[in-house]
């Protein structure tokens, strides 16, 4: 929008299309233009960006340490937790998450937050008449115990069922056993093996995963088993009304909410879902599916199998919590950073002053120990001196107060006796190159492995096979290449065998037909050798070496008996090997890096191993080239401090690759082992400079790169 007159030029994508194809050297020169404008543009923005939040940290740290606030936090905190429980019993229904939340952020700040939980937890579970109905509930200690575990929880679900929830998001397999929502019966008995096996592959992560577990989750769990023995002494599954009820099935069902998966289940893998948590839940409680669930009935005999090993699972996971000591837990990271405690104690404040005349005035409280309470806190004064919002926000908060403060219905506003809330917060009853060298190209395979021949319904179409199911994947695989090692997934299906990979924007694929296998061979070091007619790979595991094995000669048996013996190749597999070498011809007016351009520039690359603590990137250091992690979380710094944490495939040092005037922004620290990819400088230079037309292409990617991460600041 042009505010005064305005004249500007305009450059046509088309014409300017048109004339770099003509002119290779032309467009090498552009885009590296592009890509630089991009560069310093995104540097710019980076720097505005980090300069707001450390202003914000600035303004936050004076804040909290104002006297005002820092009387509010410590007659909140008090011993007992008096205030923050009567809040909670006489918060309405709409602000109960705001509340919950509020709380947890000021309590951890002041690491009071296990305090906290162990009241309003102790409060629950007093309250509740039957460990059946424990957790049931929508009361304030479950919302602050969900809010805790959420903030918490997200890598470790990851980790744990991430793997089983992919394949499901992606399956159109049916896992239906209710006979009333299945077309055709015959089919049941399938389903319920395949719902068995969902199971057992969450349930062997979910036990496996003790040493994983947050300490701040392993905690809770002690807190929670701790509570509910002292009410319920034969109680041995306290700890999975929390650990499956409000924190495991709650992902399972909406993993896009917990942020295990980017995007919800729907369809076969919605419902997969939801009939893989009433068997856990059931399984966590020691309840058997009866006439209420009559189809789930054949689940009760894995019910019975399982049950001491999740009360073991259970048993250790609080003895990890209790094992932890007080200094181990004052050391553990903040939920919240200072500019978000901020935030939430402004919230609080305001949720302490919309209900303090019922707080003070809550009937039923022998000898008035609240009133008492409040006043030795000193709650009225800190509330008073705190300072005062704009108008804008004041006006918005009273017209806040005055819908929330009445209660669902009409009438005037009521305030409950003490006696009445505690009731109201019970929990409800209620229900190497290619073959043609010399060299053996190798695959090593590491991380998650599906162990069993589960169908998962993830379809081969990346590989040119859109109706053809993969039984078994392999995350984190390694395919050694030449000099070159790349990271990838390796993929198991009824016929074939695939490999594939991205590292910056080369994407590699191999695939083997299973009728082209001559002999699958067990050889030293853990690993496996899968020969063909022209090429051995080899497959080395980190674990469950007999088990692939095993599997892995049970496909290639049955491919053959079903394709009537070995053959060099099939129709398919011609064709997808005919368009994958299609891909990587080199295409001469192609505006993107060919398959080709990518083959030469990998040559040169490089895979850097890097131990705990060890300096990847140094600020303001010039860059011997671009960085891609395979593996492992580094952390980005800017001085001592801790900007964020980068999972791995991600790109690093694009920027100064192009911007040579200024060395690296910030440092890049390994937080664990890391593996990363390092595509040298000096090695594109060469490259670009022997094939001109890859100059443009390649910088057009760089920018583009950068593009992308300017957009997501």
């Amino acid at each position: 929008f042009a505010h005064t007159n305005t004249q500007c030029y305009t450059l046509r994508h088309g014409d300017v299309k048109s004339l770099l194809a003509a002119q290779p050297a032309l467009a090498g020169r552009f885009y590296v233009y592009l890509a630089l404008v991009a560069a310093k543009r995104l540097r710019v923005e980076t720097d505005r960006v980090r300069g707001q939040r450390e202003v914000l940290k600035k303004e936050a740290v004076a804040k909290l340490a104002d006297a005002n606030h820092q009387a509010l936090i410590e007659c909140v905190c008090a011993d007992g937790c008096g205030i923050a429980l009567s809040l909670c019993l006489v918060a309405n229904s709409a602000d109960r998450d705001s509340v919950a939340k509020s709380l947890v952020g000021v309590f951890d700040y002041r690491h009071f937050l296990y305090n906290l939980i162990e009241t309003t937890v102790t409060f629950e579970v007093a309250n509740t008449k039957s460990r059946g109905t424990l957790f049931r509930g929508n009361s304030m200690a479950l919302k602050i115990l969900s809010q805790y575990a959420r903030m918490h929880s997200r890598k470790y679900l990851q980790k744990t069922i991430g793997p089983v929830l992919k394949v499901i998001s992606l399956s159109d397999t049916s896992y239906e056993v209710d006979p009333n929502r299945i077309t055709n019966v015959d089919n049941i008995d399938d389903n319920r093996k395949r719902l068995s096996d969902l199971a057992k592959h969450v349930l062997d992560a979910v036990c496996s995963s003790v040493k994983d577990m947050p300490p701040q989750l392993a905690r809770v769990c002690y807190i929670v088993n701790k509570v509910v023995k002292d009410k319920f002494p034969d109680d041995k599954l306290g700890v999975g009304a929390f650990f499956f009820l409000r924190m495991l099935n709650p992902a399972i069902v909406s993993p896009a909410d917990a942020g295990v998966l980017d995007e919800a289940l729907s369809g076969p893998g919605f419902r997969a879902a939801v009939l893989m948590s009433k068997i856990l839940q059931n399984l966590a409680n020691d309840v058997k599916f009866g006439s209420k669930e009559a189809f789930m009935e054949p689940f009760n005999a894995f019910i019975e199998a399982n049950t001491e090993r999740v009360q073991k699972f259970f048993d250790d996971v609080a003895a990890a919590g209790e094992a932890l000591s007080d200094k181990q837990l004052d050391e553990l990271p903040p939920v919240l950073d200072t500019v978000d405690v901020v935030s939430q104690l402004y919230r609080l404040r305001d949720h302490l002053a919309r209900y303090y005349d019922r707080i003070i005035t809550m009937p039923d409280v022998t000898d008035n120990e609240l009133t008492l309470l409040v006043a030795q806190t000193g709650l009225k004064a800190a509330l008073a001196n705190l300072e005062v919002y704009s108008t804008k926000e004041k006006n918005a908060s009273q017209s806040q107060q005055r819908k929330s403060s009445r209660p669902e219905g009409s009438g005037p506003v009521q305030v409950p006796s003490l006696r009445k809330a505690m009731k109201s917060a019970r929990p409800s009853t209620a229900s190497s190159p290619t073959a043609s060298g010399a060299t053996t190209p190798t695959l090593s395979a590491r991380g998650s492995l599906m162990t069993s021949m589960m169908s998962s319904g993830m379809s081969m179409e990346a590989f040119g096979f859109e109706t053809e199911e993969c039984i078994s994947f392999y995350d984190k695989c390694k395919l050694k290449q030449g000099k070159l090692t790349l990271t990838g997934r390796l993929y198991y299906s009824a016929k074939h065998v695939g490999f594939q990979a991205k590292v910056f924007g080369y994407k590699k694929q191999i695939l083997i037909s299973l009728r082209t296998v001559t002999e699958v061979k067990v050889v030293k070091n853990d690993s496996i050798d899968i020969h063909t007619e022209n090429v051995v790979y080899r497959i080395q595991f980190s674990h469950a070496r007999d088990q692939a094995h095993g599997a892995l000669v049970k496909l290639v048996e049955a491919a053959k008996e079903v394709g009537g013996g070995a053959a060099s190749s099939t129709p398919r597999v011609a064709a997808a090997a005919a368009a994958a070498a299609a891909a990587d011809d080199d295409d001469e007016d192609s505006d993107t890096l060919t398959g080709k351009d990518w083959e030469v520039l990998m040559e040169g690359a490089e895979v850097k191993l890097y131990k705990s603590g060890d300096m990847i990137i140094r600020e303001g250091e010039k860059l011997p080239g671009l960085y891609q992690t395979a593996k492992g979380t580094v952390e980005v710094l800017k001085g001592d401090n801790v900007l964020a944490d980068i999972a791995a495939g991600f790109m690093l040092g694009e920027v100064s690759f192009l911007d040579e005037s200024e060395g690296a922004s910030a440092a890049i620290r390994a937080k664990g082992e890391v593996e990363a990819y390092l595509l040298p400088k000096a090695w594109v230079r060469e490259c670009v400079a022997k094939y001109p037309r890859m100059r443009g292409r390649f910088f057009a990617f760089l920018g583009g790169v950068i593009v992308d991460r300017m957009m997501r600041l």
